[in-house]
């Protein structure tokens, strides 16, 4: 699922402008990105792909919603692009 440098749309609160490829894995693709935070992490998953691993996607975001832990990465937002 190769992205270009763009802005991510789909979700209103949180604007991300991705900036460069940080990895690729079995399940996707890791981003460096630019938010109104700074910079942040972007982990994109092609469900089409792997609609198998539509259920356990959503259940990393909920719980990565929950956990505060200083040496995890804050969870910030879930974005579905159905295009």
């Amino acid at each position: 699922m190769p992205l270009e440098s763009r802005a991510v749309e789909g979700s209103p609160r949180l604007p991300l402008k991705l900036e460069c490829l940080l990895g690729r894995g079995a399940a996707g693709e890791v981003w460096k990105a630019r938010s109104p935070f700074g910079f942040v992490a972007v982990k994109c998953i092609d469900l089409a792909q792997r609609s198998k691993d539509s259920e356990l996607a959503t259940q990393e975001a909920w719980l990565l919603q929950r956990i505060r832990h200083p040496h995890i990465v804050r969870f910030l937002d879930l974005v579905v692009d159905k295009g």
